[in-house]
């Protein structure tokens, strides 16, 4: 409540009279324009994860490139190959299964011949053509080096009795070389000149704020270069509220830290939001009534995306103009 109240007296209401539920309901529009519009991204293009590397068409063929001049290509030819013999050996377990009508396991015996067994006999050798191209120790692929253990599994799993290879056999041997490629060849990528390749073009493609804000030798310059064109607050306030979102995701919010979150979020509010702002970044008076009412909800309990909306409308504000 005494936080309602200190704030309540900056709220800067629409011309004429406005109901609380007017206001509430415009509030709730826009929140959610902003969030379905122009979500915050997680993470920066500019530093690239496995995931993004193996999925990204902008990424892959600079990771494809890095890892042929590495004579590891065969690593990422051996996750392709394993990502397709997952999904349509998940899709012939489903027909097989249509065709028991029960749990088919090894159990489910079938004429030779029968479409059934001609499934059966197809994903064998698709799982037998990626263990002697990849996994066994003759590879036609010598880059992976499988540790025993594993390929023995393997091996197991796809020498089944009756046929029935799971579209899963490969799982084990696919976490280990997405270490593998977590572990040794990501962090060389990122510092080659293929990665360098790859960020340069990803900056030429048009608004990159927020990868700029979220990889950290692109932010310091960042700063500066905002600094000079009196922007350098915005940064500073999106900074700031990252931080308060850390702190209370950490710690959570409790009546032994009340005051301590509860002047967080009031200063952030007054040096940014309010109309008296010190550091004004101009939101307008929708967000400004979002923040307000997230900073001192009814019940008492702020929550981490207290200052959701902001960091997400700065990408619309402020990258047109500073790019």
């Amino acid at each position: 409540r005494r936080l309602a109240c200190s704030l309540s007296l900056s709220l800067s209401l629409p011309t004429g009279p406005c109901s609380r539920a007017e206001l509430e309901a415009a509030m709730d529009s826009s929140k959610s324009r902003l969030i379905s519009a122009a979500p915050f991204p997680a993470f920066s293009r500019l530093n690239p994860r496995l995931s993004e590397c193996i999925s990204s068409d902008y990424c892959l063929p600079y990771f494809i490139q890095f890892l042929e001049y590495c004579k590891g290509l065969s690593l990422l030819h051996f996750l392709f190959a394993c990502d397709t013999f997952r999904e349509v050996g998940r899709t012939a377990d489903a027909e097989l299964h249509t065709d028991c009508g029960r749990d088919c396991g090894t159990d489910c015996n079938h004429a030779i011949g029968s479409p059934t067994q001609s499934i059966k006999s197809s994903i064998q050798r698709d799982a037998l053509d990626i263990y002697v191209r990849y996994i066994s120790l003759n590879a036609k692929s010598p880059a992976i080096s499988f540790p025993e253990n594993l390929r023995q599994r393997v091996e197991n799993q796809i020498s089944v009795e009756g046929g029935h290879v799971r579209y899963d056999c490969f799982d084990e041997a696919v976490e280990y070389v997405r270490q593998c490629l977590s572990s040794s060849y990501l962090p060389r990528f990122l510092d080659s000149s293929f990665c360098t390749s790859y960020r340069l073009e990803i900056l030429q493609q048009g608004p990159v704020l927020a990868d700029m804000l979220l990889w950290e030798p692109a932010l310091l310059p960042l700063m500066e270069f905002l600094e000079v064109h009196g922007h350098g607050h915005h940064v500073l306030f999106w900074i700031s509220v990252q931080a308060f979102q850390g702190h209370l995701n950490a710690v959570g919010f409790t009546s032994a830290n009340l005051d301590d979150v509860g002047g967080d979020a009031i200063a952030l509010y007054d040096t940014y939001l309010s109309l008296q702002a010190r550091k004004p970044v101009h939101y307008g008076r929708i967000i400004r009534g979002i923040v307000e009412s997230s900073i001192s909800p009814d019940d008492g309990i702020i929550t981490p995306d207290a200052f959701f909306d902001c960091p997400a409308v700065l990408l619309p504000l402020h990258g047109q103009d500073v790019f």
